[in-house]
């Protein structure tokens, strides 16, 4: 994997930007004329690495010896 991403970098590194990405703004672009309303996702799952951002911390200090 490390040498396909070293590829496509030095790939990318090797143009000139004009030649590697064309943006265009697209007027009046909806993005609900694109998406099927029956395949959306109501609500998402929660992500594991922002509900467990603070972890192992504790919300308080440990209070003596654990009996």
């Amino acid at each position: 994997m490390r040498y396909y991403q070293y590829r496509h970098i030095n790939n990318i590194l090797e143009h000139p930007l004009a030649d590697s990405y064309q943006v265009k703004v697209l007027k009046d672009f909806k993005w609900d004329d694109w998406t099927h309303p029956q395949k959306k996702v109501a609500q998402s799952h929660k992500r594991s690495d922002i509900r467990l951002r603070d972890y192992p911390y504790r919300s308080k200090p440990v209070e003596g010896p654990v009996k």
